[in-house]
């Protein structure tokens, strides 16, 4: 059994605390080791299996160097709205190299890239290639909020062949110039 279970008045100290933190309290049922509620007053407590999750994925129409980089974050199970939140794109290209090794490199608005309106649900953040595309292998985009990258494992936020993939052991490490 979990610690938690059977307690009721739960308290914590600060927002987003665990309860299994130490600024979280309950106090036990009691006697009766049920709680003392009527069915109105009694709710659910959900479960979830991760913490914090970021999902970036990445895809290029070949043809029109259309990018799209679609982003979902969830905190404990539930996707957080994106709309407010102060976070970014940067987007890249990779130089694949003899072996596992490889180089990235950023791009810079207005000289590879155009920016395609704002940041969408379904599509996420949109922009169009405007560089010569024979001078990269493949590319990707990486999610920033504020200065702090949000997907610093990367896997799916790339176009590069399965083998410089996660799954391939290369794209864990990105060194970024």
């Amino acid at each position: 059994k979990q610690w938690y279970q059977r307690r009721v008045a739960i308290t914590a100290g600060h927002d987003d605390t665990l309860i299994m933190s130490p600024s979280c309290n309950a106090d036990k049922y009691g006697q009766l080791g049920w709680p003392i509620c009527t069915p109105e007053e009694q709710i659910a407590v959900q479960c979830f299996n991760e913490m914090w999750k970021v999902d970036v994925g990445f895809s290029m129409v070949e043809r029109s160097g259309k990018m799209f980089c679609p982003v979902k974050v969830l905190k404990e199970g539930k996707e957080m709205k994106l709309k407010n939140m102060d976070i970014r794109v940067e987007w890249g290209g990779v130089h694949l190299e003899s072996g596992d090794d490889y180089k990235t490199e950023y791009f810079k608005e207005g000289v590879h890239y155009t920016t395609n309106g704002k940041f969408s649900l379904k599509k996420g953040f949109k922009a169009r290639f405007t560089g010569d595309k024979k001078e990269y292998d493949c590319f990707f985009c990486d999610i920033y909020m504020g200065e702090h990258i949000m997907n610093p494992w990367p896997d799916k936020n790339h176009n590069c062949p399965a083998e410089y993939s996660e799954d391939g052991g290369m794209m864990e490490d990105m060194d970024m110039n």
